[in-house]
C-alpha cells in the first residue's frame, strides 16, 4: 500500500473521531432534582386519624436532544429514622410514623434502590423536550394513624433524593444513566397540645325527705395530647346566689342545696380556680375519666318537682 493511500486513511479515520466527538458533546444532558421542605398541615394526634399532605420534586434539564424523551431514575432515603414500614419525623425521644408514597392513593411508598429500600424508587419519563425542559411530579405524603400518645411540639426528618438521568433512554429503573443529582429537604408537623372534653348528667333519682346525705356521681372525660398538662374547673351553676361550695338546684322559685367534690370523701369542692380547687392533670393522648362526687346535704325539704341545675365544665392547658 502506498504512503498516500495510508496518509488518506489516516486522515478519514481522524476525521470520523472528530465528527463523533463533536456529536456527543453537542448533546451532554444535564439535570438537577430539588424538593421543597415537606410540610404537613398542624396534627392534632388525640383524633388518632391519619394526616395527608402533597409535596413536589422538581427536574430540570439542559442539553436534550429536539424530542428526545429523558428517563429519571429517583430514590429517595429513609431520612433521620425508619424502620421496614415507615419513617419517622422525631422531636427529642419521640418519634412520630409517617411516609411518602408514589400514588394518590397512598399505597406505593417512595422508597430507593441504593440502599434498598420500600421496594425501590420511581421511575419518571420526560417528553417532549428541546434543548431543556422542567418536570414536576407530586409526592404524596401522610401521618400514619393510632399516634394518640405522641406529645406536642415540632417534629422534623431530613431526607436526601438521588436522581439518575438519561436521554432517549428504555432502560427500566435502576440505571447508571448520563448523570446523577441530589438534594437534601425536610419533612415537618407541628403536633399541637390539642384537648377534648364531655361530661354525663348528675342524677340525684328520686327522694322524699331530706333528713340525711343522699349521693351520686358523674363522669367526666378529657383527651389531652401526650404530656399537656392541663386543668379542669365547675362553675358555680345557675342557682340565684350559688357558689362552688354550695351550688343550687332550681325548679321554679324554689331552691335545692347540693355540692360537688374532687374526691370520694367529698371534702375537697369542685370549683374552678386553678391551684385552689380545679383538678389537674396531664395528657396522655387517650381519654382519661375523673368522676364527680355529688352530695345533697340535709336540709328543709323543698316543693316537690324535677329540680336541674346547669355545670360549665371548663378545661384549661
Amino acid at each position: 500500500m502506498s504512503d498516500r493511500l495510508l496518509r488518506l486513511i489516516g486522515a478519514l479515520l481522524l476525521a470520523l473521531f472528530c465528527l463523533g466527538g463533536s456529536a456527543s458533546s453537542a448533546f451532554a444532558i444535564t439535570c438537577t432534582v430539588g424538593i421543597s421542605p415537606f410540610i404537613f398541615p398542624s396534627l392534632d394526634a388525640t383524633t388518632g386519624s391519619a394526616a395527608d399532605t402533597v409535596g413536589a420534586a422538581t427536574l430540570n434539564c439542559n442539553g436534550v436532544a429536539a424530542n428526545r424523551p429523558v428517563r429519571f431514575c429517583i430514590g429517595i432515603d429513609g431520612g433521620t429514622a425508619f424502620d421496614a414500614t415507615s419513617r419517622f419525623m422525631t422531636n427529642g425521644g419521640s418519634q412520630l410514623r409517617f411516609q411518602l408514597f408514589t400514588d394518590s392513593a397512598r399505597t406505593i411508598p417512595w422508597g430507593s434502590w441504593m440502599p434498598s429500600l420500600y421496594g425501590g424508587g420511581f421511575q419518571f419519563d420526560g417528553t417532549n423536550v428541546n434543548g431543556s425542559g422542567t418536570f414536576t411530579i407530586p409526592i404524596f405524603g401522610r401521618i400514619l394513624p393510632n399516634q394518640q400518645s405522641i406529645s406536642d411540639g415540632v417534629y422534623s426528618s431530613a431526607l436526601t433524593a438521588i436522581a439518575t438521568y438519561e436521554s432517549n433512554s428504555f432502560v427500566p429503573c435502576p440505571a447508571a444513566g448520563d448523570g446523577t443529582t441530589a438534594t437534601s429537604f425536610n419533612a415537618l408537623v407541628r403536633v399541637t397540645a390539642a384537648c377534648t372534653i364531655s361530661a354525663s348528667n348528675l342524677n340525684f333519682g328520686a327522694i322524699n325527705l331530706l333528713t340525711s346525705n343522699v349521693d351520686a356521681t358523674s363522669n367526666i372525660s378529657a383527651q389531652c395530647a401526650n404530656g399537656a398538662p392541663y386543668n379542669i374547673g365547675l362553675s358555680a351553676g345557675n342557682g340565684p346566689g350559688a357558689t362552688v361550695a354550695v351550688r343550687q338546684m332550681t325548679q321554679g322559685a324554689n331552691t335545692l342545696n347540693y355540692s360537688l367534690y374532687r374526691d370520694s370523701s367529698r371534702t375537697g369542692v369542685w370549683g374552678n380556680t386553678i391551684g385552689t380547687d380545679t383538678v389537674a392533670a396531664t395528657g396522655t393522648g387517650v381519654a382519661q375519666s375523673f368522676i364527680v362526687y355529688g352530695r345533697i346535704p340535709p336540709q328543709t325539704t323543698p316543693g316537690p318537682g324535677a329540680y336541674t341545675d346547669t355545670i360549665v365544665v371548663t378545661l384549661t392547658f
